[in-house]
């Protein structure tokens, strides 16, 4: 090990002056978006022993940030600090970053002395990533274009029929308030039962819940866009139902992605008794091959035959869900009907989204 140190030392040394002035340790100042670069600088810690040489690895959001492979890296992670010198590596931007601050930071994996001695508390100083106001500028610009109705994109989910593809989800803006939006997807992303068993059930208890706020929410959001996902107290009031049904809706929750109740759906939507074109939905390939059912005496606007979707609330009794059938108009379906689209809802920063 003391060898490497020493040739990585050397190598260090002579990239040094080639470096742009412009370095800054512990913080870098941007504008945060896609193939912008920055150099970071990694230094030992004040508070941890200092060796002579430490081995460490990275550990960032790599969603955000993609190290550029330099003279300070070893494998694709790894870096050194040697005779105490800081490390300088470069990175570059995958997408856009909302203003605020990042962090980068760095794991001592390895540390040492020049003879050999190892330490066990050596640190190196976390790396700050603050993007500036101009950055947020363009996201308030981009914030005041959207509007109730607009159409934005926001995360990935299969949706051909092999399942294999990242594809950004398109969602309909249903309401702006303050920096927030709330929007629900355009088309029909996946097809599940309300409730996996034949059984009563409400909004808090069934696993279509589960399912939306764990597997679905990981699999469709990066670690940056869910921190954008806003935490909803989901209204389940009988005031959320169809008054005739005049069923209990069960307790509040709170969920980062949900179900739209009848109330929100007849709001939002015009959703009511009678056969609406503009309420009815497609389902994506994706949808269809996890047994999403659509009538083709049924068509969208955009002249696609219209599958089914759920809503949160209860049918007539706990035993059914509501929900919007093919002619656009409320129903209700047993829980454990497989044939139903899931059309997910999440209250968003503005930031985070475009059009």
């Amino acid at each position: 090990m003391k060898r490497v140190f020493i040739c990585l030392f050397l190598a260090l040394i002579m990239i040094f002056p080639m470096l742009p002035c412009r370095v800054q340790a512990a913080e870098n100042r941007m504008l945060c978006k896609p193939g912008d670069t920055f150099y970071a600088v990694f230094a030992l810690a004040e508070d941890g022993d200092r060796p002579d040489g430490v081995m460490a690895r990275l550990v960032f959001d790599t969603d955000l940030f993609a190290v550029v492979p330099g003279i300070d890296l070893i494998g694709a992670d790894g870096f050194s600090i040697l005779n105490r010198h800081p490390a300088v590596l470069q990175f570059k931007v995958s997408r856009f970053a909302p203003p605020g601050e990042y962090s980068i930071e760095a794991a001592v994996v390895e540390a040492a002395d020049a003879d050999g001695k190892k330490y066990t508390n050596a640190k190196i100083a976390p790396v700050r990533i603050v993007v500036e106001s101009a950055a947020g500028a363009a996201a308030e610009s981009r914030k005041q274009q959207i509007e109730a109705g607009d159409y934005v994109t926001f995360g990935h989910y299969p949706q051909t029929a092999a399942g294999n593809d990242q594809t950004p989800i398109e969602w309909l803006v249903l309401d702006i308030k303050d920096n927030k939006a709330l929007l629900l997807s355009k088309f029909g992303l996946d097809a599940k039962p309300y409730n996996a068993k034949a059984i009563p059930t409400t909004w808090e208890t069934c696993t279509i819940r589960n399912w939306l706020n764990g597997e679905f929410m990981e699999k469709a959001f990066s670690t940056e866009e869910q921190r954008n996902i806003l935490i909803t107290m989901v209204d389940n009031t009988a005031s959320q139902c169809y008054n005739e049904y005049s069923t209990d809706g069960g307790n509040d929750t709170k969920d980062k992605v949900f179900l739209l109740s009848y109330s929100e759906a007849k709001k939002y939507l015009g959703i009511d008794n009678n056969s609406n074109t503009k309420t009815r939905i497609a389902p994506t390939e994706y949808a269809l091959k996890q047994a999403a059912y659509v009538s083709s005496d049924y068509m969208t606007a955009d002249d696609a035959a219209a599958g089914w979707w759920w809503l949160r609330s209860p049918g007539h009794n706990h035993r059914y869900a509501a929900c919007v059938i093919y002619d656009g108009s409320l129903h209700y379906y047993r829980v454990y009907n497989v044939f139903g689209c899931v059309r997910p809802s999440i209250w968003v920063n503005t930031d985070a989204i475009s059009h």
